[in-house]
């Protein structure tokens, strides 16, 4: 029986334990909702039961799924799903493919997990799973695929996942495993995929690594890694993606690495290493006495300058002109660092000042989270209101909206008690979480937010404006308290209108990193990290929809073929993977120092730090640069010159070439 993928709505009907001949029953892909009847446990010859993307089936897994013993494939991913997983499930003796994926499973993975001997795919990403990952799922001989990120798992990896020969994918990332990365790995002699990103693993790489000649992407950033790069990874002449940025890695780059003949992205970003980089990764060549690059030979002629007497920031998120004296006098910018803490700087350097640290509250577990957006208020000099969204877990996971308030009788000082939350937006997993806090010409608090999940957006966050994810709100925010913390404006395009927040101003965003008004027309600009082809420029009219997830870009996603763009708004600018990976996106430059500059939107990609300028009245995107490190963000002072937050250095200024 396969009612897949239709419109199909209400809850499972329990009489379809009655059929109890049948060998396959198929009713994914449609809009099913309310419990897994525990009646279909009496279809003993059931062989495949597929119940995935219904988005909003709710409660348990019912344990009487584990009386079917001829079962071979179980799919209950992308729903709703919470509570443990049962450990009955161990009972299916005969199951090849287990999908829990996408839910919001609890608790802790069952041991008895490893007694499914014939199984080649297991799919536990992207719940809330915690614990330990049992070493007894390095028993089971037939595993291909092995996805257990986006949980909650913390201790260390098994060593006993060594023995998976058949293993082809192993995904741990975005937990909090701890440890060394176990050398046992290095017999998965048919693995093609290795992604440990974005944990809390320590020690050395194993060099036993080297020896998985089969692997295309090796993925280790965001963790705590030391030591050197081993030299065998130069012998992993398949892979094409090598990621070991944001660790404490040193010494000098393994000769041969950079020459691979398929690679085709190598970060390493954010460690200690020393010697120069491979050509491979410095596009643009480096001047030893100021570490920037030289003018860069296109249309428009720019150098990026050290700014702030080249004090060196570690992961910082967001600049903005700060006025340290009352009225705008003393010029100064803060510096917003993703751990939690707000710096104040003279443009010239010397000491920063520490103007707020919430490091106790904010949560950096993955490598999206953390203090991502700081705003000044319209009104900040009567009333010393600081904005700020970030990531935080008090218990459940949030994007919160705060305003702290700084004593305008001494502005290097914002208390932490100060601080009245706004709007907490709950997330179901890390990642895609807070963009941007902007203020519009109106006076209105604009706030960016991401689908809420590592990838895919299974749960269509991005197409349903009954949730604020993967949207950009707009709420009034000027009389904020504790029983009024924002106001809807009556003008926002949904207003009335059933089944969408009140408070969304456009939606279809998968991770809108950065946005920003044109100070001379009020336009609003926005960059959108794409999922794996299309990285987007957008300008946001009130009530569009920018499309994700049913496209990328002005590519097809949900489905990959055939998907109808009719109503959607297309980007004004993109660019695919082959060029760069993830955009972050800029600010609209109304300065006097580069006139050649001037009504031209800035952006920049975080991989290939190449910086681009968009003519904001149309024309061509012209190459203006290349960065040394990845740019996290953009900002303008008063004056309009822009500035760019760079990752693991000093903040850069651009300048023209005379400067």
């Amino acid at each position: 029986l396969s009612l897949y993928k239709n419109l199909l709505s209400g809850e499972i009907p329990s009489v379809l334990a009655t059929l109890v001949n049948l060998t396959e029953l198929w009713l994914g892909a449609n809009r099913l909702s309310g419990p897994i009847p525990p009646d279909l446990g009496n279809l003993v010859n059931l062989e495949v039961l597929g119940l995935s993307r219904n988005r909003s089936l709710s409660g348990s897994i019912p344990p009487e799924l584990g009386n079917l013993a001829n079962l071979t494939s179980l799919r209950l991913d992308g729903n709703q799903l919470s509570g443990e997983i049962p450990p009955d499930l161990g009972h299916l003796a005969n199951l090849t493919t287990l999908r829990l994926n996408d839910n919001q499973l609890s608790g802790a993975i069952p041991p008895q997990l490893g007694n499914l001997a014939n199984l080649s795919d297991l799919k536990l990403a992207t719940n809330w799973l915690s614990g330990t990952i049992p070493a007894e799922l390095g028993h089971l001989p037939d595993l291909s695929e092995l996805w257990l990120d986006a949980n909650r798992l913390s201790g260390p990896i098994p060593p006993q996942l060594g023995n998976l020969a058949s293993l082809t994918s192993l995904r741990l990332n975005n937990n909090r495993l701890s440890g060394e990365i176990p050398p046992e790995l290095g017999n998965l002699a048919n693995l093609t995929e290795l992604r440990l990103q974005a944990n809390r693993l320590g020690g050395e790489i194993p060099p036993q690594l080297g020896y998985l000649a089969s692997l295309t992407s090796l993925q280790l950033g965001h963790n705590q890694l030391s030591g050197e790069i081993p030299p065998e990874l130069a012998n992993l002449v398949n892979l094409e993606v090598l990621r070991l940025e944001a660790n404490r890695l040193s010494g000098e780059m393994p000769p041969g690495l950079a020459d691979l003949p398929n690679l085709r992205a190598l970060l390493v970003w954010g460690n200690q290493l020393s010697g120069a980089l491979p050509d491979a990764l410095a596009p643009v060549r480096v001047t030893p006495e100021t570490g920037m690059s030289p003018p860069f030979a296109g249309p428009i002629a720019v150098v990026l300058t050290e700014a702030f007497g080249g004090r060196k920031f570690d992961q910082p998120t967001e600049i903005g002109a700060y006025p340290a004296e009352p009225g705008g006098a003393g010029r100064g910018a803060f510096v917003a660092e993703r751990e939690g803490r707000i710096l104040l700087l003279h443009p010239d350097g010397g000491e920063a000042a520490e103007l707020l640290d919430i490091r106790d509250r904010v949560l950096t577990t993955g490598g999206q989270d953390g203090l991502i957006s700081v705003a000044l208020d319209p009104r900040f000099e009567e009333t010393g209101h600081l904005w700020l969204c970030y990531s935080v877990q008090d218990p459940a996971l949030w994007a919160r909206l705060s305003r702290f308030t700084v004593d305008l009788q001494d502005r290097r000082r914002a208390d932490p008690g100060s601080e009245l939350v706004v709007l907490d937006v709950p997330q179901p997993f890390l990642g895609h979480g807070c963009g941007s806090i902007r203020f519009g010409p109106d006076g209105m608090l604009y706030l960016g937010l991401g689908d809420g999940v590592p990838g895919g957006d299974p749960w269509n966050h991005g197409q349903n404006p009954g949730t604020l994810l993967g949207s950009v709100i707009r709420i009034d925010a000027s009389r904020a308290s504790a029983d009024a913390p924002y106001a809807v404006p009556p003008d926002n395009p949904f207003v009335d209108t059933e089944d969408v927040r009140p408070e969304i101003w456009a939606y279809g965003f998968r991770n809108p990193w950065r946005m920003a008004f044109d100070p001379a027309t009020g336009a609003l600009w926005l960059g959108d990290v794409g999922e794996g082809d299309i990285e987007e420029i957008d300008l946001i009219e009130a009530g569009g929809n920018y499309g994700w997830n049913r496209l990328e870009g002005t590519r097809c996603h949900n489905p990959p073929d055939g998907c109808d763009p009719e109503g959607t708004v297309p980007p004004v600018a993109q660019y695919v993977h082959e060029i760069g990976c993830a955009v972050a996106g800029g600010v609209v430059y109304r300065g006097r120092a580069v006139p050649a500059l001037v009504g031209h939107y800035l952006f920049a990609d975080w991989c290939t730090r190449r910086l681009w300028a968009l003519p904001v009245d149309g024309g061509d995107v012209v190459e203006i640069g290349v960065t040394p490190r990845p740019v996290s963000g953009f900002a303008a002072d008063a004056e309009g010159e822009v500035y760019l937050a760079t990752f693991g250095g000093a903040a850069l200024r651009i300048a023209p070439p005379e400067s």
